[in-house]
């Protein structure tokens, strides 16, 4: 049995991984004082499995065709990680915020061998994003792109970390100079021992409170969750030939290929570019990918433009994110090959990964079940009050396991308490159905976030940068198709010219994504609860019509619904 199984029996993929732990365990010339595969963590697996295939290739450049090799990121990343061995401070960790490229790469591989646990962010993100990192991480090391360096510099210049040292990433002598001194020798290397449950990595999510979380993942369950991907697969190493990565270092798809890709052979497709649609058809017309990850908008839009010929190398498609319409999955179903598997995984950053991931004949309304590494049960919420009852068909759905990844978020004890109940449960925030053969099938997000171009949108943060406003007495923001949208109820003597400022706010201290593509509407109050909470459904529902109406008007919110 394997040992990251709970319940059932394990797959080929959960099997492979256990003679992979063995393998290191008893590899000649190396003195373990580990007794079981338990005690195994993941930079060991992911060093072994990489300088075990040294010569294979690890990705492709999207951009320019190069194709990097293991040894090749190996070369960099070993005296990186014996640089930020030499360099730890404790308690303090480092940020890395780059696009997709080899040097990315070998710098995330460096941070898990050396121990020092990383910050991955987005790429794109803003001064007032950054400066909320900051002061949440504290790094003491950050690693950029060169065009990014002028955004941390006046970040810095906001918070109190004087002593930050900036390493310009996707410069080679940069990263030399950085090193320098430290042997790039791979046989004599040894990464970090570091126990089970000790933290690998932190990931970004969302936050109730308007800016993003932490997540604090540790190595046994990232370990636990390499085999998710390939659950379906049989055939071992090399359950599919090229994986295309098309999603940014913040995002669990892009964190969870990045460390089982290496671990079962699989080579990487992955570009610096940004993923427009024309970008990424022309490199799965040109490198022939195998396998990947689709976002829902950007599946949509995949299914629009594509031709079925620009597609015809696809094995695999995962849906991530919010399910298609039927209409679209059509679509997309059509342009795919005959052959292609095409379904829709469930997963959450705290889980770092897919907990459900449908098989080749399960049916499309159906996430199947619940993976065998986790006990679940769902909760149907009472009408009133933060207390439940458990049900045997329909509710939030509660996650356990031995091997959960997620320890909390990072220096947020009390959103830590919100996430795992008293009995050690992990709220997935998702409603589901659970039909007569234990197969799930999502229902709605039960948390606040909602997606847009495929990222996550805490309405709470837009709305903090709206209340800044003068002239703005409360609002509310909800998802619409077009984009974050926004209630507001202005202040006396104040009038809609307020519009503007409002965007400009917004347009200035947040990401592209997060504008309000989907209007500002102007009303004489918002719905509460008696207990002084505000009532998002009904006012999405206003929102939504009165966005698509294209009109500014006052409205009473107040109103029974």
């Amino acid at each position: 049995m394997s040992h990251t199984v709970v319940r059932g029996q394990p797959t080929s993929s959960q099997l492979y991984l256990d003679t992979i732990l063995d393998e290191i365990i008893s590899e000649e010339g190396i003195e373990h004082k580990r007794k079981s595969r338990e005690e195994v963590n993941l930079a060991e697996i992911i060093y072994y499995c990489m300088k075990k295939r040294i010569d294979e290739i690890f990705m492709i450049n999207g951009s320019n065709g190069d194709s990097i090799t293991n040894g090749q990121v190996l070369k960099y990343a070993v005296p990186l990680a014996r640089a930020l061995q030499a360099r730890n401070v404790k308690d303090r960790n480092i940020i890395i915020m780059m696009r997709n490229t080899e040097h990315m790469a070998s710098l995330y591989y460096a941070a898990l061998f050396s121990g020092v646990f990383p910050l991955m962010i987005d790429s794109n993100s803003t001064v007032y994003e950054i400066r909320h990192f900051m002061d949440l991480a504290l790094p003491y090391i950050v690693f950029c792109d060169r065009d990014r360096v002028d955004n941390f510099k006046t970040a810095v210049k906001e918070t109190n970390n004087s002593d930050l040292t900036i390493v310009i990433g996707d410069d080679i002598q940069c990263l030399k100079s950085f090193y320098d001194g430290h042997d790039d020798d791979v046989k004599s290397f040894c990464v970090s021992d570091a126990s089970p449950d000790s933290t690998a990595l932190l990931l970004p999510t969302s936050g109730t409170s308007g800016l993003a979380k932490a997540t604090i993942l540790n190595h046994n369950g990232l370990t636990a969750q390499l085999p998710v991907l390939w659950i379906h697969h049989v055939d071992f190493p090399k359950p599919t030939e090229m994986a295309l990565l098309l999603s940014s270092a913040q995002w669990m798809t892009h964190t969870i290929l990045m460390t089982t890709c290496p671990v079962y052979g699989v080579k990487l497709l992955m570009t610096p570019q940004k993923p427009t649609v024309e970008h990424v058809l022309d490199i799965i017309e040109t490198f022939r990918p195998t396998w990947t990850l689709f976002g829902p908008t950007f599946a949509q839009t995949i299914a629009q433009r594509a031709l079925s010929q620009q597609l015809v190398s696809l094995q695999t498609v995962i849906l991530t994110g919010a399910p298609l319409t039927q209409s679209i999955a059509n679509i997309l179903k059509e342009r795919l090959p005959a052959y292609c598997y095409f379904g829709s995984g469930v997963g959450m950053t705290e889980t770092h990964g897919f907990f459900t991931m449908p098989g080749p004949k399960t049916a499309w309304d159906s996430n199947d079940k619940i993976m065998n590494t986790w006990f679940y049960k769902v909760i149907f919420p009472q009408l009133m009050g933060d207390d439940g009852q458990e049900s045997n068909k329909k509710g939030e759905l509660l996650l356990k396991s031995s091997s959960c990844p997620f320890k909390g978020y990072y220096n947020n004890i009390q959103e830590t308490r919100e996430a795992v109940s008293q009995d050690g449960w992990l709220l997935t925030g998702d409603v589901f159905y659970v039909d007569d053969f234990e197969e799930v099938h999502y229902v709605e997000r039960k948390k606040l976030w909602f997606k847009y171009l495929n990222y996550h949108i805490s309405p709470v943060e837009l709305e903090n940068v709206i209340n800044m406003v003068a002239g703005v007495q409360e609002c509310v923001v909800c998802e619409t198709e077009k984009g974050p949208a926004a209630a507001v109820v202005l202040r006396p003597g104040f009038s809609s010219d307020v519009k503007i400022k409002i965007h400009e706010a917004i347009n200035s201290t947040l990401s592209d994504h997060k504008r309000l593509r989907g209007g500002i509407a102007f009303v004489s109050s918002l719905p509460y609860t008696h207990s002084g909470k505000i009532k998002r459904a009904e006012c999405a529902i206003l929102v939504k019509n009165l966005a698509s109406s294209k009109k500014i008007k006052t409205v009473d919110c107040n109103y029974t619904m």
